[in-house]
């Protein structure tokens, strides 16, 4: 889309989707929004950390089986996602993939750099590896964020469609990533971190170049 813009301009581009028939006002993002909305998963974490960048980055391995897809639980899960949006019940959705849930978590906090969002949730009713369960990338997993008022319509909903979710916590606003009883550290350290992983990757590869 930034490509197309540029040759045709902003308001070129949104009139040419529109024209398309696709709504505008049903595009959703990845960050939360905010304070107090409910943070879910959609999908089912497993015991599958093969292939994945938690042992590739800690352990030094690109080893195991991969975790397995389920076309027909992909499909379900994301027919699921798509109507609760047209519904209006999803304020963003982000896809569990690289880095596994705790990463997708993480990464909805983000948002804009003057609103960045905490997170208060409990994973303690999941019963898997801490590994497993916070960088494990099990496939057909999205997060989403929603308004409270309708967390019990959101879970009738997944329940009718037989499809897995997991209200994890709401969104805060006190500076805290908290994932319950693994996680609990500063959001302002962590996307600090976050920030400063890329340029510190350059300049290791600097060095070795002129090494």
């Amino acid at each position: 889309v930034a490509v197309v813009s540029k040759r045709y301009g902003h308001d070129e581009v949104l009139s040419r989707i529109e024209r398309k028939g696709l709504k505008l006002g049903l595009i959703t993002t990845a960050h939360f929004k905010q304070s107090g909305d409910g943070v879910a998963l959609v999908g089912a974490c497993r015991a599958e950390l093969g292939g994945s960048e938690y042992l590739k980055t800690i352990h030094g391995l690109v080893s195991g089986e991969i975790p397995a897809l389920d076309l027909a639980e992909e499909l379900r899960v994301q027919q699921f996602v798509m109507r609760a949006i047209r519904s209006g019940w999803i304020r963003s959705a982000h896809d569990c993939s690289d880095g596994g849930l705790a990463v997708a978590l993480f990464e909805s906090c983000l948002g804009p750099d003057d609103q960045p969002c905490g997170l208060d949730a409990d994973l303690s009713g999941v019963a898997l590896r801490p590994d497993a369960l916070l960088f494990g990338e099990s496939q057909s997993r999205i997060v989403i964020s929603f308004d409270w008022e309708v967390r019990e319509a959101l879970m009738q909903a997944a329940e009718n469609e037989s499809v897995p979710l997991s209200v994890l916590g709401r969104v805060v606003d006190h500076g805290r990533f908290i994932l319950r009883p693994h996680v609990n550290e500063s959001f302002d350290e962590l996307r600090r971190s976050h920030c400063e992983a890329l340029p510190h990757l350059m300049d290791e590869v600097r060095t070795a170049a002129v090494a």
